[in-house]
């Protein structure tokens, strides 16, 4: 893809949370129900943490779907995915050498290539003429590992040890010793995430 500006939103939240409430709860080690607002708080809070383009984790967790839009492609410029993992593509959209929007058949005209790390889309001949403006492309795909089952464990664990840690440190800082997030999540998520050199 070449370095052009583009604008990604994320259209299909997942369908389920990291983590359970009760799982949370049995994490923190509370056997009551008054905190379990605050807890279901703590865990959405670390799942915008960890999940996604953007969280420690560079990557989509539970299946969700993204739209890029951004200007036009031409002759066999690669288009790369964003978001991984990558899953599929939904729809791929443009707007002609006459401003009208057409549909791509993906299917017979274009390389999709996906995986853990990395995804591409790529015209087999060339990309069809497309108008000159900044959304004359809109791409909608599937990105993530799958249901909550297929994250990867040390993720999940790292969700819980935010929460537990957050559940017990009400501030940011309580005094010198207390790490806003405990280091050992950081070790959990640099197995997956995007970017690091695995041995």
């Amino acid at each position: 893809m070449t370095n052009v500006d583009f604008t990604l939103t994320r259209t299909t939240a997942p369908a389920s949370a990291l983590i359970s409430t009760a799982d949370a709860k049995a994490h923190c080690r509370v056997d009551h129900d008054d905190d379990d607002t605050f807890i279901d708080g703590l865990v959405s809070a670390a799942q915008r943490v960890l999940d996604g383009p953007q969280g420690m984790v560079g990557k989509a967790l539970v299946t969700q779907s993204w739209t890029l839009t951004r200007e036009r492609l031409m002759g066999r410029d690669r288009l790369q995915i964003p978001v991984m993992p990558f899953g599929s593509v939904t729809t791929l959209r443009y707007y002609d050498a006459d401003n009208v929007e057409q549909t791509a058949n993906v299917a017979n005209d274009y390389t999709v290539f996906g995986n853990e790390d990395y995804g591409y889309i790529e015209p087999v001949t060339a990309w069809p003429a497309m108008y000159d403006r900044p959304d004359a492309l809109e791409l909608v795909f599937v990105a993530g590992y799958g249901g909550l089952s297929a994250v990867p464990a040390n993720i999940i664990h790292a969700a819980k040890m935010m929460v537990g840690h957050w559940y017990e440190n009400r501030e940011a800082v309580v005094d010198y010793s207390v790490n806003n997030v405990p280091i050992a999540v950081h070790d959990l998520v640099n197995i997956d995430r995007i970017g690091w050199v695995k041995g």
